[in-house]
């Protein structure tokens, strides 16, 4: 998952993070998250109107990386086996309960049935609830380090 206003492209893997595609129009091509693969490398790329300034670039890279992140979030998570679909909604339905026996549906199985949890022990739901949160915090945590990790230094290069 990513910006929508970003694609997935591939090619060599000496690919440069930026270039400009047409100097006398002003056109410019950000390449990020660029990974190589057996065939070269792969990439998400970006078309600017003009060259990018180091917030735009940042800024960019930031709404990349939330968005993988509330992918992660939503799609992430398993518990005892069960795949988890942590929507806002169901995780204000699963932090909000505090008393047993409580029934959740958490998502689907692969032909598209609703899997429901449920929790008659405290002990249980309280670590259920202690694990949608630890993996919450967790994804957060990842996106917030790859954020800093983040260097705009190679796309202002001359």
């Amino acid at each position: 998952m990513y910006s929508a206003d970003m694609r997935r492209a591939q090619g060599s893997k000496d690919v440069e993070p930026i270039v400009c595609l047409n100097p006398v129009k002003g056109l410019w091509r950000v390449r990020m998250d660029i990974t190589e693969t057996d065939d070269g490398a792969e990439w998400l790329e970006h078309d600017f109107d003009h060259r990018p300034t180091a917030n735009e670039l940042r800024r960019l890279y930031d709404e990349y990386t939330n968005s993988q992140v509330k992918d992660k979030i939503l799609n992430g998570m398993t518990y005892d086996g069960a795949k988890i679909y942590l929507s806002d909604e169901n995780q204000r339905n699963f932090l909000s309960a505090f008393f047993v026996p409580a029934e959740f549906k958490v998502g689907e199985d692969d032909e598209g049935n609703a899997v429901y949890k449920k929790f008659t022990l405290l002990t249980k739901l309280t670590a259920f609830k202690t694990a949608v949160f630890t993996h919450i915090q967790q994804c957060i945590k990842e996106g917030w380090e790859k954020k800093d990790g983040f260097d705009v230094r190679p796309y202002l290069r001359e």
